[in-house]
């Protein structure tokens, strides 16, 4: 079980507006400026060398220029589906020094924010509550860099300068929410001291804690879970299923054959689940193996020779992540040179999380509210996680009248 320090809007009262009633907003946006914060109406405005600049080992490939204008472009994150883009962007003398994803939203369908519960107790008080800004990477709940920095300048101090920008934002156009969601922990702690309030969630994640094979994290387990998870990876090869992973050389020879086969799956996945959603279309899977397979990888089963299912995998510098099968991960994370993740018996075998990888604490109360606003109702502690090693995150969110 991994933890993260997400958040959740703090509440001011205020009565003027319907709580749920979605507010217009100035859609005009100013043209570039030299120095100070500039609102961005789409990734394509800055160069996506200037924006690539700002990237750190702690970012994923979800901030990256490609994958996010590729969201644009191919209108996944859109007005029309609901994400109007309003980037951040901090420049000096012309020089683009800091910056932030951010869309304006009229729910919260696709952010993973979680905050339905929020929503209604801001109706039942009475209080405004969309739109909403929210800084963060469309359908992606990946715990990574939100506020990006050029290399030099003083984090801190350019976390602070970004969300004063977005706060500015949010009163200038009547937003009266902000979100800052799977920030990484130091930003969490950032953006605290910048006066956003805070709040602890959890997330199930895997991590490689030196092993070098996947013998090597067996290991750490009892005679009876090892035998079970080796039963459940010899499974496909006992039902004749070939697995492999594909990745960037491959990929890149045939970018479209390869986005057709990944949308296939996808879309035969979401339309099987009740609550299943095809946020991301075919032309979004154009664009990212064609712009950027250096950073996708592709697991697939097969059997007989057809593709029976399969992973599209987004692996960055220090983190993968994935949306699989079981087989299909734990044959990535072999083929990478890291152990399997966990099987059911191995999740279940796993310790708690240890004070040493998740300094947040699961089940510590955190406030979520700003000092003087009203609080209709208290944070509730998340519950202890039963087992796992612990990762954190962290994100940020403000309330504003």
């Amino acid at each position: 079980m991994g933890c993260r320090v997400a958040a959740e809007p703090c509440l001011t009262k205020g009565t003027s507006h319907d709580a749920l009633r979605k507010t217009p907003w100035d859609r005009k946006l100013p043209s570039l400026v030299k120095d100070g914060i500039q609102v961005l109406g789409g990734l394509a405005e800055v160069p996506r060398e200037d924006w690539d600049a700002l990237l750190d080992p702690a970012a994923t490939p979800f901030v990256r220029w490609d994958w996010i204008d590729a969201m644009e472009r191919s209108r996944c994150a859109s007005e029309r589906s609901g994400w109007s883009p309003r980037h951040l962007a901090l420049f000096r003398r012309g020089r683009l020094v800091a910056a932030a994803p951010a869309w304006v939203k009229e729910d919260s369908d696709g952010d993973f924010a979680r905050d339905w519960d929020w929503a209604g107790a801001a109706a039942r008080a009475g209080l405004p509550y969309y739109p909403k800004l929210c800084v963060t990477v469309p359908f992606t709940p990946c715990t990574g860099r939100r506020v990006l920095v050029a290399p030099g300048e003083d984090r801190a101090e350019a976390v602070r300068r970004i969300a004063d920008g977005a706060r500015a934002l949010c009163r200038r156009e009547g937003i009266p929410s902000l979100q800052i969601l799977f920030a990484t922990e130091d930003e969490a702690r950032h953006l605290g001291e910048a006066g956003l309030s805070l709040r602890m969630g959890f997330q199930f994640h895997w991590r490689n804690e030196g092993y070098r094979t996947p013998e090597d994290f067996l290991a750490r387990f009892r005679s009876k879970d090892r035998n079970a998870i080796k039963r459940e990876r010899r499974a496909p090869q006992e039902q004749g299923i070939a697995i492999r992973t594909v990745r960037g050389d491959e990929l890149s020879k045939a970018p479209r054959e390869w986005a057709k086969a990944v949308h296939e799956l996808h879309s035969s996945t979401v339309r099987k689940l009740m609550w299943g959603r095809g946020w991301l279309n075919r032309a979004f899977y154009d664009l990212v193996f064609e712009r950027m397979p250096d950073a996708l990888e592709v697991v697939e089963a097969r059997r007989d020779g057809k593709r029976i299912a399969g992973a599209f995998n987004v692996a960055g510098k220090i983190t993968r992540s994935c949306t699989s099968t079981c087989a299909c991960t734990t044959r990535s994370t072999s083929a990478s040179g890291a152990a399997s993740p966990p099987s059911k018996a191995a999740r279940e075998a796993t310790t708690s999380c240890r004070g040493d990888s998740c300094p947040a604490r699961p089940g510590a109360r955190t406030p979520s509210w700003t000092p003087g606003s009203t609080t209709p109702c208290a944070a509730p502690s998340p519950p202890r996680p039963k087992s796992g090693n612990a990762r954190c995150g962290a994100g940020a969110s403000n309330r504003l009248s």
